[in-house]
């Protein structure tokens, strides 16, 4: 279990990432998995650098495995925070473009991924909470400019968002911009009913809903 300091110590320290745990891991599945591999990452999990040793040195082609990463709650949300998030991840997991790039959340939590020792305020001002500049509509629609933004220079295949409610996709259309192209969120047995209406408001918006803790969290 991850989440215990003394059984895997390097999962606790800092910065933060259970490095050599998730390297062994992940060569492992990309041993054994068929074309194409899929990769579910994040810069808030803060093992992307190991993801991308595994891969490196797995051997497999990078066209043989799909690759989805996100970007924040642990670190700033807003255009030009984005972007650095972008070029970090990038280099992290040694790719020149992901298949799949979403906002992990549509806030920022630095609490989030064990993370003690980021930069927890955003060059945006409207993305910095409680002052007289937040504006969090405005934070998560520059956000959102910046994955469009990496989307036409060809660094994601696809951009979309996770854990974003019917609201949150609505400001991307009362704004005029393009639609994620899928949102990922929680969907189980405990949440399917509460969920269900946001899953019909994604599909009548044509973005696909990706389900993911199928086995529940309460």
């Amino acid at each position: 279990n991850a989440a215990d300091p003394a059984a895997y110590p390097e999962c606790w320290s800092v910065p933060a990432g259970c490095g050599a745990a998730v390297e062994k891991a992940v060569a492992a599945y990309l041993a054994l998995a068929p074309s194409p591999a899929r990769l579910d990452c994040a810069n808030s999990y803060q093992d992307e650098t190991a993801v991308g040793a595994a891969m490196a040195a797995s051997g497999v082609a990078r066209e043989d495995v799909w690759v989805l990463s996100k970007l924040g709650p642990s670190q700033p949300l807003g255009y030009s925070d984005a972007m650095a998030q972008w070029e970090g991840i990038k280099r992290d997991l040694r790719v020149d473009y992901v298949d799949l790039l979403l906002i992990h959340w549509p806030f920022q939590n630095p609490s989030q991924g064990n993370v003690t020792h980021n930069v927890t305020h955003s060059a945006d001002p409207a993305c910095v909470p409680h002052t007289a500049a937040s504006n969090m509509t405005r934070c998560r629609l520059d956000t959102w400019r910046a994955l469009l933004d990496i989307y036409d220079a060809g660094g994601a295949r696809a951009v979309g968002v996770s854990n974003y409610k019917q609201e949150h996709i609505q400001e991307i259309i009362d704004a005029g911009l393009r639609l994620p192209a899928a949102n990922q969120m929680p969907y189980h047995i405990y949440r399917s009913a509460t969920q269900d209406s946001l899953r019909a408001f994604c599909k009548a918006n044509d973005v696909l809903f990706i389900g993911y803790s199928p086995l529940g969290v309460p």
